[in-house]
């Protein structure tokens, strides 16, 4: 209800008859859904673990998601020292029966032939460039990974901290709100406020009540969720340490840029990638050469000895590999351009974090400086005017309610400033230890 609207409910006799005749519903709801609101999940400090945010990179760190990373990239390091390794000669051994055409000799005949392959000389470097990158790619996939695991942590982490912080809010207000209505009772009891006051107050702190139970419900999501992150165990519950007053200092778009375009890990992947493609492109074209092999042999057969060596040299006279050198070229300017929109895309998105954060700190810093403080000033102005009687309840209620909503606005630019500031961060590789 805003304050025109209880101006209305205050001059109107309707209004004060209809208010007066629902003081025993009034009274009877408070005594029926003040169990319920007691009963909304509480912070309980023989529960709780204090959660700072290296408890968080920690648990970033052991996430499943991470670990199966780890091991991509110990298999595509494997594959580099598979792609260096020298192919083994080919040993070919035959043995059998001989016979003399006239029969009159026979003796056990045998061959044997060593050949060396040496084909393989030409694409070797390549293909080593070519597992290499692929390696480098799947590095920084998995830090691109981390930073997306640590954002969205990041988010339940500070969500967390402002939850408890309003919730702490709303404790306090309604602590302020039993002082008043037991403040207006008396007064009513000894006819110096009308009825209708008292039934005015109740209803307000019902209402505080009611939203204490909702922001009790919103703590205990954040911690859970956080405790399956953690891998706490049942029964515990995180509480969140951080500092939502100390504003982070924006850094400038330039800068932002520049830094993302050169250490973001989606860009460092997506140059991996095209580094891996330019290798294959060298392969293709050095297949063209031919393959060969050099060997040597020896036979022993029924009527003769033989040594020697031999030359096997593939011809490429139906293939010349040109299929393959087209397929891997357009592949390779397909990666190019896949680079530059992934450099856009981050560069984007880095772009509109920095104005996020600037916003964000800019509003939280004038609800700190103005807009918080003259909130309180009023409160207190009203508060002692009412105890002189010179101000109506109905204006003490609208002053704390605006108090409070200027301090739970205050209080979410707090948590966006250093949610937006600290994503920028991430995505600049500022908060990844």
């Amino acid at each position: 209800m805003n304050r025109g609207q209880w101006r209305l409910a205050r001059v109107g006799g309707v209004g004060w008859a209809l208010a007066l005749a629902l003081a025993p519903a009034t009274a009877a709801a408070q005594a029926t859904n003040e169990p319920a609101a007691s009963a909304a999940p509480a912070l309980n400090a023989g529960s709780e673990v204090r959660v700072t945010w290296p408890a968080i990179i920690a648990a970033v760190d052991r996430h499943p998601s991470i670990a199966a990373a780890r091991y991509e990239r110990t298999a595509a390091r494997a594959g580099v020292d598979a792609a260096g390794a020298a192919p083994n000669p080919n040993l070919s051994v035959t043995t059998g029966y001989g016979l003399a055409r006239d029969g009159s000799e026979s003796r056990v005949e045998w061959g044997a032939e060593l050949s060396v392959p040496f084909g393989w000389l030409a694409q070797h470097r390549p293909q080593m460039d070519a597992a290499q990158a692929h390696a480098d790619a799947v590095g920084a996939a998995t830090r691109a990974l981390r930073r997306e695991l640590l954002v969205e942590l990041h988010g339940l982490f500070y969500g967390l901290v402002y939850a408890q912080e309003r919730v702490i809010a709303l404790e306090q207000l309604g602590e302020q709100t039993t002082a008043l209505a037991t403040t207006v009772r008396r007064r009513v009891d000894a006819g110096q406020s009308r009825p209708v006051e008292a039934v005015r107050v109740e209803v307000e702190e019902e209402r505080v009540r009611a939203e204490l139970a909702v922001a009790r419900l919103e703590v205990a999501s954040y911690q859970h969720r956080l405790a399956l992150w953690l891998g706490l165990p049942p029964g515990q519950s995180p509480k969140a340490a951080a500092d939502l007053s100390a504003l982070p200092r924006p850094p400038r778009a330039e800068v932002v840029r520049d830094r993302v375009r050169r250490r973001h890990p989606a860009v460092a992947a997506a140059t991996a990638q095209v580094h891996a493609l330019a290798a294959d492109v060298s392969a293709e074209r050095r297949a063209r050469v031919p393959d060969f092999a050099l060997g040597v042999f020896a036979n022993s057969e029924l009527d003769r000895s033989a040594y020697g060596a031999t030359l096997s040299v593939d011809l490429p006279i139906w293939n010349y590999n040109a299929g393959n050198i087209k397929r891997a070229e357009s592949k390779w300017a397909a990666g190019r351009q896949r680079l530059e929109a992934q450099r856009l895309a981050v560069e984007s998105a880095a772009v509109e974090l920095q104005a996020s954060c600037e916003a964000s700190v800019t509003l939280a810093a004038r609800y700190r400086d103005r807009m918080r403080p003259r909130a309180a000033e009023a409160t207190r102005s009203i508060e002692r005017s009412y105890e002189i009687g010179e101000s109506s309840l109905l204006e003490v209620l609208d002053a704390r309610r605006l108090a409070l909503d200027t301090r739970t606005e205050f209080l979410r630019a707090l948590a966006r400033a250093q949610t937006d500031c600290s994503r920028l961060a991430v995505l600049l590789g500022e908060k990844s230890s």
